[in-house]
């Protein structure tokens, strides 16, 4: 069956309440539920003028808290602008506290400033990006983690807690 959702992609002008602005995000997301969508995404934006959801992850978490049956994902996190470990831990948790309920969606981004403001390069981003899918996908199913790569070295990493669903 084709799923069906929504994603919220709402850009405020500088000066917008922010709490305000979460409260109508919430207000979606359980509207989205009650209306029988089957997944709510939210998108990662840096450097905004208003300030606006450079972490999606906790806002999903908060979300989890406020729905209980509609899929709560990203669309899309920055994947490079991550370390993998951290975000393997990050998810995990949100999973847990949504009872299984992530989609982590993840993308290797664009803008030059971001990468800067990371001390990254936006030329590195493609296997930035890969080899944080992998070590992500591995941190998940192995109990101890092993990778050597062109831009991450991991010895005897034990990420813990594993998400609810499985990769």
């Amino acid at each position: 069956m084709i799923q069906f959702g929504v994603m919220s992609n709402s850009h405020p002008a500088p000066g917008t309440d922010l709490t305000r602005l979460w409260e109508e995000m919430s207000a979606e997301a359980q509207q989205a539920e009650r209306s029988g969508f089957d997944s709510f995404f939210v998108t990662e934006h840096h450097q905004e003028p208003a300030g606006y959801l450079p972490s999606p992850l906790p806002l999903l978490a908060a979300l989890a808290a406020r729905t209980s049956r509609i899929r709560l994902g990203t669309g899309i996190a920055v994947l490079p602008l991550y370390h993998p470990i951290r975000m393997a831990e990050d998810c995990a948790v949100v999973d847990i506290i949504s009872r299984g309920r992530l989609i982590l969606g993840v993308g290797m981004g664009y803008q030059e400033v971001d990468f800067a403001a990371y001390g990254l390069r936006v030329s590195d981003r493609v296997s930035l990006f890969e080899e944080g899918v992998e070590v992500i996908k591995r941190a998940w199913t192995e109990e101890k983690l092993y990778f050597v790569g062109k831009r991450y070295t991991l010895t005897d990493i034990s990420v813990t807690p594993k998400p609810v669903q499985r990769p």
